[in-house]
């Protein structure tokens, strides 16, 4: 806990500055300007995206991580919940050393000297650590959704889309109309013997 105190208050201080210096807009769309050097990697994730927003919002999300980084787990938690999102956009673990590599040049263009070993360190302290949590959350996703298709393929394969719609059907017009309407998947196994029950 030593290391990542040390780690933590070097962060900030470079953030700090690195915000004196620089908006999160031009930070971002520095960023988003090395995109195309990264071609078969990167750039299909951000093919049809606005560079300047989403520039803005990445920048954004590492600043949020920088508040909270005397407490490991709220970043756990900001990642854990952006996870569906960048799992359906492509996101892989893969692809966070060759970000750590963009964010670094950024770093190294906007404050150039200020940016030296006892910095790099800890953003590479920090850097490791949101990767081993990226590669956790992106790996639970990939696996709930592999379990929903599965669930949903043999449902299908089981029952017509007709049955299915229509149970669907019943059961929100029911709940609706007694006031209260609850949607939950307990497990595979649950939610089939559910339907079939139902159907």
């Amino acid at each position: 806990m030593i290391a990542w105190n040390e780690h933590s208050e070097a962060v900030q201080v470079f953030w700090t500055k690195l915000l004196e210096a620089k908006s999160f807009t031009s930070l971002g769309g520095a960023l988003f300007d090395q995109v195309p050097n990264y071609p078969d990697t990167l750039e299909p994730l951000f093919r049809f995206s606005n560079r300047e927003v989403q520039g803005t919002k990445f920048m954004d999300m590492l600043g949020s991580i920088v508040d909270g980084i005397e407490r490991p787990e709220l970043i756990f938690q900001k990642l854990a919940g952006l996870a569906p999102m960048h799992h359906r956009l492509g996101v892989r673990a893969a692809h966070m050393p060759i970000m750590k590599g963009l964010i670094f040049q950024v770093f190294e263009d906007s404050l150039g000297t200020e940016f030296q070993d006892k910095e790099r360190e800890a953003w590479d302290f920090l850097w490791d650590y949101m990767s081993v949590c990226m590669k956790q959350v992106l790996e639970e996703v990939g696996s709930t959704l592999t379990v929903v298709r599965d669930s949903w393929d043999e449902l299908m394969n089981t029952y017509t889309s007709e049955d299915v719609g229509r149970y669907i059907y019943n059961i929100v017009h029911t709940h609706t109309h007694t006031g209260w309407f609850t949607y939950y998947t307990h497990s595979h196994t649950h939610t089939q013997y559910g339907v079939r029950k139902a159907l």
